[in-house]
Parts: C-alpha cells; structure tokens; sequence
C-alpha cells in the first residue's frame, strides 16, 4: 500500500483474501485484526453477509450468527485501515538527508538549519533544494501568494531583488522583465545573443503588434521589417485617436481605396470638422475644413472688406532661430490680426504655461503660477495664424474694388462718349 509520512506498522492490502473452512462453529480466527464488521466483507455460499446482523468481529475474531458447516464456502476481503500517524521531533532529524520515514502525514516540521538540508529522500529528480540557497529564496504565505527573495509576497507571485528571465531550449537567447526606479524594462533579448530579435504581442493565438531589433513599431501587420518607425496595417476603418477628456475620436488616419479621405478630424459632437483628402485621385491632395450651409446660420453678405484689409500690417520678418541678418519671410504678427480676423487667430498675445489644479504643484508653487523652464523664465504659449481664413476676405474686398473700377470704366466710357 503506498502511505505518505512515517511507514505503518500493519500493512495489508484492500484485495487480501482469507478462506475460512467451517467446522459447525460460529466463531473463526482472523489473519488480521479487525476494529469491526465494518472493516470486511464476509460472504458464504456466494452470498453477501450482512455485518451485525450476519456476523460481528472485533481483533482476530470473527463471530458469526449461524453457524458455518463444513459444506459452506466461506470467505472474506479486508478493507482499508485506518493508521496512526507519527509527529516529527527534532531528535528524529539530524544534519544530512531528511528521508521519508522521518516525515510523518501529521504534526509540525521544526526549523532547520539550512545546512541540514541538503536533500530530500523520495522527492523527483526535478525538485532540488540546494543547501546554500539564502533565507527566503521561496515561500509560500497562508494566502497562497508565492515569494521569491522575499518572505512577505504581496501578489500571486512577487519577486524581490532580481529578474523574470524566459529562455528557450533552441538557442541561447533569453528575455528578461523587471523594475527599476519606478520602471517596468522588457527585454526580449537580453544578451544580445540573437539574430533580428523582436517583441511580440498576440492576441487569439495571433500576433497583432511587434518591435522589430531596428526599434520600429508595427501594429496589425505580419511585416518583420519596415522602413517606418511606426507602421499601423488596418482592414477596417482606420486608425483613430481619442482624447481622454473630450470622450471620443479627435483624429483618424484611413484609405478606403485608390483615392478618399486620408486624415479626418472630428470635433467634439463627432461629426467631421475637416479632413485631407485625395477626392480627384490624382497626384495631389486637398485640405478641407467644413463649410456646408447646413452647418452655417446668420448668413449675410460681406461689406467694407477693403477697410478692413486696410488695417492689416504685413510685415517681413526672420525668424530667431535663423540667426538670419535680415528679414526675408512675408507674413504677420498674430495679435495685430487677431482684431481685425479673430477666427484666423488662435492663442492670447504674451500668453505663458500656468500650474493648474490638475498638475501635480511642487513644494511652494500654487495654482496660477507661472511655469518656468530650467533658467527660471516664463514658457510661453505661442500664437498661431491660419492664413488660408484671410481668403474670404481677400476676395471681398478684390470684389469691391472690382465694383469700384467697373463703375469708373462706366463713367470713363460715358465722358469719352459725350
């Protein structure tokens, strides 16, 4: 009988027979003692014995009701028994090996010594418990959470003070996962010892995302190599990105077919604001913002355009980062048209990076105060300019001025004429 812990000293097995051959008695000695009738299976004649009713047995004795003759075939099965279990003490272990029939199925282990340990009798080859491991190389909480390096694991499994290393059986390549700092470092070839390494992510048995050994990024693709830094595939609709505050889409990349809309952007309510697309399917592409009169309202014609393109001040500039010693770019400076085309306009004129109620404020810093870079100085917020939103009014004020030279023609033309 195979038994876990210190050996019994009764052994039988389950399927162990003894015939009994009557002698016109009703009790019989047993080759094994017995606690009750519960303990075996009594038959004669092939007929099944009922305990306490057909026979008791307690010890070596079994006493049956009737009484067996001589013609009767009688036989019995022993069934399983119940062993006494042994606990450890420390005097039953001593330095060297901790064999088996120094465990019992019951009691206490002490604490040893960990040069005492140096293996364990009876344990697979697969298992080896190394005599110089330090403290707590392994344990096992009463939360079942398993700790390496540590004897308080706070998850499932928490390891302390070293690396995840995965390895193969094909090469000598391995991958590595573990914190510093703060950090969380995947490795997916730590030593460098493979050819044209890559990390992969799959989802359904399938790779969906990978970072080649070159650092490109290539989602929903099958492609190992790319001449892109980062390669988005879809069969679908496209690439969207969402901002986390504003509860939807603000940007999708997508081609339908040979020609169609390549960028779309979105405004708030989800529906597009404007788009870059390739509509005619020839080799240029067009920048569209949204314009349908369904979208419009309070909707009048454009008068004293030439006024107000009067007051506008292009300037020639050069730009700080040049260096340059002289102007030679044609533009405008944002806030002196902010005034005069405000939706061309976007920013506040001197407009700097203040500390908000949702960063993170550092000792001595409130909310409203100005950011400031490394030197102490103000960030600023620059101002843009749409130049394109000049064109509605550019093209007013041609047509005025167009009205103005017909009428003088006309007039021109009248005086020639009288």
């Amino acid at each position: 009988m195979p038994f876990l812990g210190q050996q019994p000293t009764e052994v039988y097995k389950s399927t162990a027979k003894q015939t009994i051959t009557g002698d016109g008695s009703t009790s019989y000695t047993l080759d094994n003692a017995v606690t009750s009738g519960t303990d075996l299976e009594v038959f004669v004649n092939n007929v099944r014995q009922e305990p306490g009713t057909d026979y008791s047995a307690s010890g070596n004795t079994i006493t049956f009701t009737t009484a067996v003759e001589s013609s009767d075939s009688c036989w019995l099965v022993y069934q399983g028994k119940a062993f006494t279990t042994t606990s450890i003490e420390s005097d039953n272990l001593a330095n060297g090996s901790v064999t088996m029939d120094k465990l019992a199925t019951s009691g206490t282990l002490p604490a040893l010594d960990g040069s005492a340990l140096t293996g364990i009798e009876g344990l697979p080859d697969a298992i080896d418990v190394n005599a110089s491991a330090p403290a707590d190389s392994l344990n096992i909480n009463s939360s079942g959470n398993v700790g390496i390096g540590t004897s308080s694991p706070a998850d499932k499994l928490h390891i302390y003070g070293g690396n995840l290393r995965l390895q193969g059986t094909s090469d000598g390549a391995y991958a590595q996962l573990y914190a510093s700092g703060g950090s969380l470092f995947l490795d997916s070839d730590a030593a460098n010892t493979g050819g044209s390494s890559a990390m992969y992510f799959g989802v359904d048995g399938d790779v969906k995302m990978r970072i080649n050994d070159g650092g490109d990024l290539l989602i929903g693709t099958h492609l190992t190599t790319s001449s892109e830094k980062l390669k988005v595939y879809s069969g679908g609709n496209g690439c969207y990105f969402q901002s986390a505050s504003g509860g939807g889409e603000a940007v999708s990349v997508h081609r339908s077919g040979a020609n169609g809309t390549f960028v779309n952007f979105i405004n708030a309510n989800g529906s597009s604001c404007g788009n870059i697309n390739n509509a005619s399917g020839i080799n240029n592409v067009t920048y569209s913002t949204s314009s349908d009169y369904r979208l419009k309202e309070n909707v009048v014609d454009m008068t004293g355009a030439i006024d107000r393109i009067k007051t506008l001040q292009p300037k020639r500039f050069s730009w700080i980062e040049q260096e340059a010693d002289s102007a030679n770019t044609d533009g405008f400076l944002a806030h002196e048209v902010s005034s005069i085309i405000p939706e061309a306009v976007t920013g506040t004129k001197d407009a700097v990076k203040v500390w908000e109620e949702w960063d993170e404020l550092p000792e001595g810093v409130s909310v409203g105060d100005n950011k400031t870079d490394e030197d102490g100085n103000s960030i600023p917020i620059y101002q843009g300019i749409d130049l394109a939103k000049l064109t509605p009014l550019l093209t007013g004020a041609l047509q005025e001025a167009i009205a103005k030279i017909e009428a003088l023609e006309t007039r021109i033309e009248t005086l020639e004429n009288a």
